[in-house]
Formats: C-alpha cells, structure tokens, sequence
C-alpha cells in the first residue's frame, strides 16, 4: 500500500525508528540499554561513615554480594530510625526535607538479597520483640479495662433507648458513659517499625498506631502488585505510600473507616528481581508512571557476583561488629523525643555544613538540567541510578 509520496507505510515507519528530523540534522536512535549492560557508578560501603558502612562491607564480604545491596538497605534500616524525628533544613529556615527514603535494588534470582537483608534488619525485629515484651502486662490489662468499658457503654445506650426509660434515667445513662469515655485508656499497640507486605489500608492503620511512621522493607516484589490492585479488583490506590514519601496530611472519610494522619512518613527498603522492574510498565503498574511513584525511588543495579563466588571460602560475620551495629542502630531507636510545650513530639531540624550545602547544590542543579524534555530522567523525574562498573 502507498501513500501520496509514493512511499511505502512500511518503509516510513522503519525510517522514522531509524532516524528521527531535529533542527533539520538526522540523528540515530540509539540502542536499547538492557538490565546488566548498563554501566553506572559504584556505590561501596567506603560511602557510608561509621558503624553502617563497616557493617554493610562486613555483610557483603560474608555473602558474598555486591556491595550496593547491603549499603541500599543498610541506608533503609536507618531512615525507618529517623524518620519523623528528625528533617534536613539546608538553608537553616522553614523549608526542609524529611529523612524517610525510597530505595530499590535491583539483582537477579540466587544473589541471596534474603540472606543480607535478614542481617541488616536483625536489630529492628530484637528491638520490637523486646519493647513488646515490657509492655506485654500492662497492654493486656488496657485491652480488657477497654472491652469491660465499651460492652458497659453499649449496655447504657441499650437501656437509654428503651421507650419506658424516662427523661432522668436517660440523662443519667448518658451522664455515665461521658465518664466512662474519659477513663476509658487510649490502645496500646505492641511497637512496629517495619512491614514487608501491606495493603494501603492497613498501612494507614499501622502508621496511625505507631507515631505516624512505617517502613516497608522486602527482598520480594510483592508489594508492587498489592499497590497496582492486587486486592482491589485491579484498582490501584496509591495515595498514602505518595503521602508517606512527601508528608502530605492524610485524611480517610470512608463509611467504616476513619484515619488523619498529619505528616506521615514511609520508607521503602527494596531488593526485586530486575524482572518486576520492567513489570512495572505494564497493566495497572504502567500508572505508577503517571503519577510520579516511580521518581521517587533511588534505584541500584550492581552486576551481579554469581557465578564468580568462591564457594570454598565463608568468611563469617565477627561477634564483636554484629555487636557495635546493634548497639548503633539501638542507639538511634532510643533517641528520646523532643516534646514541645504541649507535650508532643518535636521534630529535630538537622542542618548543613558550607561544604555539604555547596555539593546539595550542585547535585540539584544537575538534576534539574536533566529533568526537562529530552533530559535523561524525564520520563522518571529525579531517578537516579547506582549499581558497579563491570
């Protein structure tokens, strides 16, 4: 079939893959970058100061895995300590920036993501295990002051509402039930830190239980198809993992289901087959483009050590490292919170050197002359990459 330039359909649409007209200079297309062919810059462990990246390079060495996956989700463990009590003002004013992060390695199937993040994870799960079990009594003794007071509650409406009580009586029931409401103690929630797979409703809820405050750390992809509808009829409902990233207020008025939320915060602790990264183009999970999910992450690919390990050699993690990054990472979850003078927490504005401003600076900007039309990150705003040269 021909067109009125006597060219064949077929012919032009090759032709305008091959080449493209800019400025009146044809320029070539340039070939698909593949997962594993990209070349990116090193992320060692040598980055990360103190405890963290002695930890992080001890992990790696034992696992033998690339050191960008531990450092990714070592960074994970300690944004969910810090997030909500402390945010980064660079200009010392008004305007700051939250600590939760968004981090996604990506890596092949048998490069043991579960082995390191089961290491670097280890002190939040004692941490919460031990904080659950000092408040286990007194919990208990809440719940069931609660369950006698709303059944006591019920039984008072009941009797409120029957047609024979009188006017007296009904004021008296309802007298008792406001003093019952007021010694009625708030629940108490055994502590959390961290979830792996999480609807956004209940994400709602445990962010609501626990200081507004949650993180999603996983060696599975999972949860990107919980968020693209998995449990909703295919109807992706994004908003409070969107809220999380940006402490946006949230505000729930469903029948059923209320929750306000002021500043949330959410970080995510990924580790994914490189194979649900390229998933998420397709079906529900092609919206997370849309609304900028996606932009949010710091992604990490480092070439993968299969098929290089030394099998012979197990280089065990020292007792006496295992010790100091526990103690450092209890450290961070013990910081007692800054009250204000009503008695609520505080958050804690950490500032930034002349040095470190200088690098913010140019860092921004570079993103920023990459963000517009043509820029590398335009079609994921603000993405950076990391993995290790080959």
């Amino acid at each position: 079939m021909k067109n009125n330039d006597n060219f064949d359909i077929g012919e032009r649409l090759i032709l305008d893959y091959e080449a493209e007209e800019t400025d009146g200079v044809r320029e070539e297309w340039p070939e698909p970058v593949l997962f594993g062919e990209l070349e990116t810059p090193e992320i060692p462990t040598d980055y990360v100061p103190g405890f963290l990246g002695e930890y992080c390079r001890a992990v790696s060495e034992s696992t033998q895995t690339p050191q960008g996956l531990a450092v990714m989700m070592g960074l994970a463990v300690v944004a969910a300590c810090l997030q909500k009590r402390f945010e980064v003002a660079p200009y010392n004013d008004n305007y700051s920036e939250p600590l939760c992060l968004w981090l996604l390695t990506a890596l092949e199937p048998g490069n043991r993501k579960t082995a390191v993040k089961g290491e670097l994870i280890e002190p939040l799960v004692q941490w919460e295990n031990e904080k659950a079990s000092e408040i286990d009594a007194k919990a208990r003794d809440i719940n069931h002051l609660r369950d006698i007071n709303l059944k006591r509650i019920e039984q008072l409406k009941a009797k409120a509402s029957k047609p024979e009580t009188t006017g007296t009586d009904r004021e008296k029931c309802r007298q008792e039930i406001s003093d019952i409401e007021k010694e009625t103690p708030a629940p108490i929630y055994p502590p959390r830190l961290f979830t792996d797979d999480v609807t956004p409703e209940r994400l709602q809820e445990l962010m609501a239980e626990h200081d507004e405050r949650m993180a999603l750390l996983s060696d599975e992809g999972g949860q990107f198809e919980v968020m693209s509808g998995l449990y909703n009829n295919g109807h992706s409902n994004v908003n409070v993992f969107l809220q999380g990233h940006a402490g946006s207020p949230v505000r729930v008025d469903r029948q059923g289901r209320l929750t306000t939320l002021t500043k949330p915060a959410l970080t995510f602790g990924l580790a994914v087959q490189p194979e649900v990264i390229s998933d998420l183009s397709r079906g529900n999970k092609a919206r997370f483009r849309g609304n900028g999910m996606l932009a949010r992450y710091l992604y990490c690919m480092p070439k993968s050590n299969v098929g290089h390990r030394d099998v012979t050699q197990h280089k065990p993690i020292p007792t006496s490292l295992k010790i100091k990054y526990k103690a450092g990472i209890y450290e961070l979850l013990n910081i007692p919170p800054l009250l204000d003078e009503q008695g609520c927490e505080r958050t804690r504005i950490l500032t930034l050197s002349p040095e470190a401003l200088e690098l913010w600076h140019a860092f921004s900007q570079y993103i920023e002359s990459q963000q517009g039309t043509g820029g590398d990150p335009s079609s994921a705003t603000g993405k950076v990459i990391f993995g290790k040269n080959s």
